[in-house]
């Protein structure tokens, strides 16, 4: 099998080229880097092995050890990527992978990636080059091996545009070099945290100063005149943390970055088995068809119950209703129609509406659901008469969230959530109130006062257009 050798580019997804992002969606193996963006990693397929082979401080992993990470999968008959920020070969030692597959015999392609030192000052409206300024631009890091330097008076006196990619440990001294050999001390910087992420961060000062002033890694710092200039939009472009499970959709992060906005879906619950491992799941699908109804009230209900049945004509006569778009489009993926889809999304919504048929005789009501579920549905239909059954389709556990999915969260300018569970997260992790915002529904809104939200809102539907209108009202009137 074919090794690839894949660059992740700058940061967010959307900035991988198609081939890069064709490779990853299809991988078995999935070797990456420690910054490699958690929204990048959901490309690679769910069942994928991921082998986190970062270098971070504390937790030294070895090259000669990564190259044998590759050899050794390289040699079986799975699909290996080896991702890796930026470009490969833009100090990303890996042509050192490469020598160590092609000496193993082993098969490889490299997909070029974006580089960071052109990205990064690209998203922060600074130009490497422009005319009359600067008609050239160097690239250096920060990470010398003990026994090379540079020529520092090369740098100093070459009138290029300097990039420096991983040098926030050793800026001051990088900068007293360059004055040493004649760079000009009050020439201007622009230091470019997460580059193209929602916590991105344009930090400027004068070289001289550029070791007194507080940067988060990872980051790129442009030295320069070209580095005083900032060509970004006018309009500023908001931040948006959607929380969702992990088997969420991103049709919402899809419309609000296509209307200006930089969203970005942040999985904070992941789907897991039920308690009683699948038992009351099966026991409703293998007695379907004494049911009347079959109610989903989430996508994920009717990916676990669908699982289990052998095709759509399981369901004969059994009619199917669906709360949410998002459930409604997973039944219609099935080969189903559902028979009832309610405006609301609440759960008191929905009684109203179903409630406006009468029955003539009692009904048998199967609903497969979260194990976490409001009692609300069911309770309202059996005060309408129905005879209701639930079963838990799937349980929900909290995910530890990584700093960078954290400082996302909290640097944004609102945050999305659809449900309490995720509410729960973001006030257990991030520890804040005052962050402002939006839920989808009554009850995650009517949760969200209970947990202390102080700055929260409610959107007037659940529809992706109804929150981006809701959007848009809170962060541009």
């Amino acid at each position: 099998m074919t090794v690839y050798i894949v660059g992740a580019g700058v940061g967010r997804k959307d900035y991988m080229t198609l081939r890069a992002f064709e490779v990853l969606k299809s991988a078995q193996i999935v070797v990456h880097d420690r910054l490699i963006d958690f929204d990048v990693l959901s490309i690679a397929p769910k069942d994928a092995q991921l082998i986190d082979v970062g270098k971070e401080k504390g937790k030294p992993f070895d090259q000669n050890e990564i190259n044998s990470i590759l050899v050794r999968y390289g040699k079986s008959h799975l699909r290996v990527v080896r991702l890796k920020g930026g470009d490969p070969f833009v100090f990303g030692r890996g042509g050192e992978e490469v020598i160590a597959l092609k000496e193993a015999g082993i098969d490889f392609e490299v997909v070029p990636g974006i580089s960071s030192a052109i990205a990064a000052p690209l998203s922060a409206g600074v130009p490497v080059t422009h005319r009359g300024i600067s008609n050239s631009f160097t690239v250096i890091t920060g990470h010398l091996a003990p026994d090379s330097t540079y020529n520092w008076k090369a740098l100093a006196s070459s009138g290029s545009t300097l990039i420096l990619l991983m040098g926030v440990a050793h800026r001051e001294a990088i900068a007293e070099k360059l004055i040493e050999n004649g760079r000009n001390e009050h020439e201007p910087v622009a230091i470019i945290e997460f580059a193209t992420r929602s916590g991105e961060n344009v930090l400027r000062c004068e070289l001289k100063d550029v070791g007194t002033v507080k940067v988060n890694s990872p980051a790129t710092i442009v030295i320069g005149e070209v580095a005083a200039l900032d060509l970004r939009s006018v309009v500023p472009k908001f931040k948006i943390a959607i929380l969702r499970d992990d088997e969420g959709s991103s049709e919402l992060k899809e419309l609000l970055n296509y209307s200006g906005f930089d969203a970005l879906n942040i999985s904070v619950i992941e789907i897991v088995d039920p308690l009683d491992g699948g038992a009351g799941l099966q026991a409703g699908v293998d007695s379907i068809d004494t049911f009347d109804w079959v109610i989903f009230t989430s996508a994920n209900s009717v990916r676990r119950f669908t699982a289990n049945l052998r095709d759509a004509r399981s369901f004969k006569n059994v009619k199917v209703g669906a709360i949410g778009p998002s459930t409604s489009k997973a039944l219609k993926s099935f080969g189903i129609e559902p028979d009832f889809i309610p405006n609301s999304r609440s759960g008191e919504g929905f009684i109203e509406e179903f409630g406006e048929g009468s029955i003539t005789q009692v009904e048998r009501v199967l609903i497969p659901r979260s194990s976490k579920a409001a009692d609300t549905i069911p309770k309202g239909l059996v005060k309408l008469g129905y005879e209701v059954v639930c079963v838990d389709a799937y349980g929900l556990k909290e995910r530890s969230l990584s700093v960078p999915e954290l400082d996302t969260i909290v640097r944004s300018n609102l945050v999305i959530a659809a449900s309490p569970s995720q509410l729960d997260v973001l006030v257990d992790q991030t520890k804040r109130k005052d962050l402002k915002t939006l839920t989808i529904g009554n009850t995650t809104f009517n949760y969200a006062k209970y947990l202390g939200l102080e700055d929260v809102h409610v959107s007037d539907g659940v529809e992706t257009e109804k929150l981006l209108e809701a959007t848009c009202k809170l962060l541009l009137t």
